[in-house]
C-alpha cells in the first residue's frame, strides 16, 4: 500500500521536467521584455527563480542519501537554508510599475508567472521532505515539521526583503546576520516583524494545504474507483 503522501518517480520526472519547461518560458518573457527595451530590468526574477530550484535539488538529494544519516542532515539543513527563496519571490511585486515602452500587462503576466513557480518549487520540495519525515516518524510528526519550516520561512523572508541577508550569508558572513536576528527578537518593532513573518507563513501554508488536499482527495476517488470495479 502507497504511504499518502508518496509520490512516484515517474509523476516527479514529468512534473520536473514540466517545471523545466515553464522556467525555460519564463526566463524567456524577461529575454523578450529586454529586446523591445533595451533595458536590463527585472532579470533578478531569473536569479530568484534559480535560487528557488536549490531546495528542489537539495529535496532530491536528501532522498537519495537518506540511509546516511550524516548525508541526510546535510541535505536537510541546507534545504531549510535555501527554502525560503521559493516564497521571498512573492516579494519581488514591490519592484512591479509601469516601465515604458512596455505595457504594464506584460509585466503582470511576467511577475506572476514567476510568483506560481516560486511557489511550485517551494511545494515540489516541502512535499518531498514532508513524506521523507513521515517515513522515519510518521505522518503527524510531519505535519509538525511543515509547520516549523513555514514558520521558519516566514521569517526568513523578512530577512532577506527587509533586512537584505542572503541565504549563504549564514556562511560568509554569520556574526552580523546572527547578530541581526538577535536584535530583532528585542527591538521596539519586533511586533512587526512577527506579524510580517506570520503573514507570509500563513499564505504559504495555506496555499500547500490546499494543495495537499486536492492531491489526498484525489487518491481516496482512485482508491475507491479500484474498490468499485
Amino acid at each position: 500500500m502507497n504511504h499518502p503522501l508518496s509520490i512516484s518517480s515517474r509523476q516527479l520526472l514529468w512534473l520536473l521536467l514540466l517545471l523545466v519547461v515553464a522556467s525555460v518560458l519564463g526566463v524567456g518573457l524577461v529575454s523578450v521584455r529586454f529586446i523591445a527595451s533595451g533595458r536590463f530590468v527585472y532579470f533578478n526574477l531569473v536569479w530568484n527563480l534559480i535560487l528557488a530550484w536549490v531546495p528542489v535539488g537539495f529535496s532530491i538529494l536528501a532522498w537519495r542519501l537518506k540511509s546516511s544519516r550524516l548525508a541526510l542532515l546535510i541535505c536537510g539543513f541546507l534545504w531549510l537554508l535555501f527554502f525560503p527563496n521559493c516564497g521571498y519571490i512573492l516579494t519581488d511585486l514591490v519592484h512591479l510599475r509601469e516601465r515604458p515602452p512596455v505595457p504594464f500587462w506584460f509585466d503582470l503576466v511576467l511577475f506572476q508567472s514567476f510568483i506560481s513557480l516560486g511557489l511550485v518549487l517551494g511545494f515540489v520540495s516541502l512535499y518531498k521532505m514532508q513524506h521523507l519525515v513521515a517515513s522515519f516518524f510518521g505522518r503527524w510528526a510531519s505535519w509538525l515539521f511543515v509547520l516549523l519550516v513555514i514558520g521558519l520561512t516566514g521569517f526568513g523572508i523578512y530577512l532577506g526583503r527587509v533586512q537584505r541577508w542572503n541565504s549563504w550569508d549564514l556562511f560568509v558572513n554569520p556574526i552580523d546576520l546572527l547578530t541581526d536576528i538577535f536584535r530583532l527578537m528585542f527591538r521596539p518593532h519586533r511586533r512587526t516583524v512577527g506579524i510580517y513573518s506570520l503573514l507570509y507563513a500563513g499564505f504559504f501554508f495555506a496555499a500547500y494545504a490546499c494543495l495537499h488536499l486536492l492531491t489526498h482527495f484525489k487518491s481516496e476517488k482512485r482508491a475507491i474507483d479500484n474498490m468499485a470495479d
